[in-house]
């Protein structure tokens, strides 16, 4: 049976390592393992919402430490994270409000 779980964390603004910190916390508790979870976070939950200036400036490309940190907790917990991040464009430099959905095969 497929669970879904609907993370309504508030997110520390501007701090994405404690952010990930907490939704690794979470997969740690809740995820049985068997493959059948998908963990669901709010809008720009790992950077959070701020000012335009600290939302350009923490931006970071899919290939970056975040993603690589979300995979990690992915594969550990054999779950499915959709999460909300500050994405820059590695070649145009354009900031996005993107989400992502990272398996445990990513």
């Amino acid at each position: 049976m497929l669970r879904i779980h609907m993370l309504q964390y508030a997110s520390k603004l501007g701090d994405p390592e404690y952010n990930i910190g907490r939704l690794r916390d979470y997969a740690r508790r809740n995820c049985r393992g068997d493959g059948n979870e998908v963990l669901v976070t709010p809008e720009l939950y790992i950077h959070g919402y701020m000012s335009r200036d600290l939302h350009l400036q923490l931006a970071e490309p899919f290939d970056g430490k975040i993603v690589n940190e979300l995979v990690n907790i992915a594969r550990e917990g054999r779950c499915t994270i959709i999460t909300g991040m500050s994405e820059r464009d590695k070649d145009s430099g354009v900031v996005y409000n993107s989400a992502i959905a990272v398996g445990r095969g990513a």
